[in-house]
Order: C-alpha cells, then sequence, then structure tokens
C-alpha cells in the first residue's frame, strides 16, 4: 500500500513539474524586445571577462544569456549556438534585414553576438578594453579586420508583436528613462519571484507526503 502511495505521489509531482514548466513558458507576462533592449542598455559601462555571463562581467554571448534570461528568456550558452541561421531557429526567428529588425533582436556575427537597439545601433561585451559599449552595428569588426561582415538578427519566440511607437528609441536618456528602467529592473525580479512562489506552493503538498 505504501508503495503504491509512493508512486501516485511521484505521479503527481511530475505532473506538477509539468505545470511549473508550462506556468513559465505561457503563464508568464509577455515579453516586449524594446524591454530586453532598455535592460541591456542598462548594462552599458559592464566589464568584459571571457566565458562569464554576468552579473557584473561579460562576453559577448554571456551578455546576451545574461539578457534574455533575466525575461525567462533561454539563450544559447555560446556563440557556436547562433553562429549559423539553422541553430539560430532553435532561440528565434531569424531575419535577414536590418530594416526589419527590432530593439530587443539579437545580432549574430558568426563569431559575436549583440542585441540590437534599434536606429542601426547595438550593444554588447565587445572586448577587455570596452566592456559592454553602444556602437553602431555598420561598425563591427571580425577578428580579420573584415567592417560589417555578413550577419543576421534573431527575435526570440517569446518576444509579443509592438507598434513602431513602443519601440522608438529616444536620445539622449533622461532621467525618467533612468527610472523606466529601474521599475523595470525591479517588474523583472517580481516576475522571478512570482514563478517561484507559484512552483513553490505546487511542490509543497507532494513533499509533505514524504
Amino acid at each position: 500500500m505504501k508503495k503504491t502511495q509512493k508512486i501516485i505521489a511521484l505521479i503527481t509531482a511530475a505532473v506538477i513539474m509539468l505545470g511549473s514548466f508550462a506556468f513559465a513558458a505561457i503563464g508568464a507576462e509577455p515579453v516586449k524586445g524594446s524591454e530586453v533592449a532598455a535592460f541591456a542598455s542598462s548594462l552599458e559601462g559592464s566589464g568584459y571577462q571571457y566565458a562569464s555571463k554576468g552579473p557584473n562581467k561579460f562576453d559577448c554571448s554571456g551578455f546576451v544569456y545574461y539578457v534574455l534570461g533575466q525575461f525567462g528568456i533561454k539563450g544559447g550558452n555560446s556563440t557556436a549556438d547562433y553562429n549559423t541561421r539553422e541553430k539560430a531557429k532553435n532561440y528565434g526567428t531569424v531575419i535577414d534585414s536590418i530594416e526589419e529588425a527590432l530593439p530587443g533582436d539579437i545580432i549574430v556575427w558568426g563569431s559575436h553576438v549583440a542585441v540590437y537597439l534599434g536606429d542601426g545601433m547595438n550593444i554588447s561585451a565587445l572586448n577587455s578594453n570596452t566592456g559592454v559599449c553602444v556602437r553602431e552595428v555598420s561598425d563591427f569588426r571580425d577578428k580579420h579586420g573584415v567592417k560589417n561582415p555578413s550577419h543576421f538578427f534573431v527575435r526570440p519566440y517569446d518576444y509579443v508583436e509592438e507598434t513602431e511607437e513602443e519601440t522608438t528609441v529616444t536620445e539622449p536618456e533622461s532621467e525618467v528613462q533612468t527610472e523606466e528602467k529601474a521599475t523595470l529592473k525591479e517588474k523583472i525580479v517580481a516576475r522571478r519571484e512570482a514563478r517561484r512562489e507559484y512552483i513553490r506552493k505546487m511542490w509543497e503538498p507532494v513533499i509533505s507526503k514524504f
């Protein structure tokens, strides 16, 4: 009898776990690319460190991974996960033209990735000299010194469609925009805490049986 109860409890736990994943995938607030771009911009000036994923130092793929992760989006672990269009499709819709790219999209140069900010600008953890910096997309040079090499964009599947007004980036940044970024960080933290609390409450009845 006890064995049967344990089996039932394990099956229940598995169902709850699947429900937790579903909540994380479809129950969370929709993600806007413009919010991702705004958060990425708030990290300008952070340091560079090879193979680091933050929170204070990054390499290029670690920076993209960290930024997307704050919104509950799973990004690639390295540039190798993005360096072909077929691989990139595992993380989002591939877009070939900068004219169709939107803030929050990921730019892939093969050996380097960045977050697109709109208006031809991007932010990335470029190297140890620059750290996390904002530059024009057309200014990027690959390891061979080739300026503005072939590249494409990836729009994470989690993004919701936005109007042109919602994705407009204004410069320079005002105090109001700075406050909005701070509020955005608070929303991200609150969203993550809500997920943890939901999963904890779902698991409690099962765990108590053991």
